[in-house]
């Protein structure tokens, strides 16, 4: 199987590093960022191809929306654009036109996130 290409958006590093040894061990290629302003500087506004974006929604500089939102522009309708959010999923979710492909509650059942990740 070859590996998901994954882009990993969280400001928590702890969440960020358990995140991404999770999915390191099961089938997935990760690339980590701290916020969404280095998430378009350093890999989107170069268009490195993603299968997958894994995004924070409360983030300090630019968040999960408005990171979502610039993907969607920016030559990344196609790819799968997971949020995360520690509550309120559903008004999160009213803010913008643009909608994740999944919305994800934390602490993240990384089971559920596996399955969604390899159906891409």
């Amino acid at each position: 199987m070859n590996k998901v290409k994954v882009l990993l958006v969280e400001d928590d590093m702890a969440v960020r590093l358990h995140i991404n040894s999770v999915l390191s061990k099961n089938f997935c290629e990760v690339t980590m960022a701290s916020d969404g302003e280095e998430a378009i500087g350093k890999y989107l506004s170069q268009k490195v191809h993603f299968d997958v974006i894994i995004t924070d929604i409360m983030m300090p500089k630019l968040n999960g929306l408005e990171l979502l939102q610039y993907a969607r522009k920016e030559g990344y309708a196609d790819t799968k654009m997971i949020g995360m959010t520690s509550g309120f999923s559903s008004y999160l979710g009213s803010l913008t036109t643009e909608k994740f492909d999944l919305l994800l509650t934390k602490p993240v059942d990384f089971e559920y996130l596996l399955k969604e990740i390899q159906q891409v």
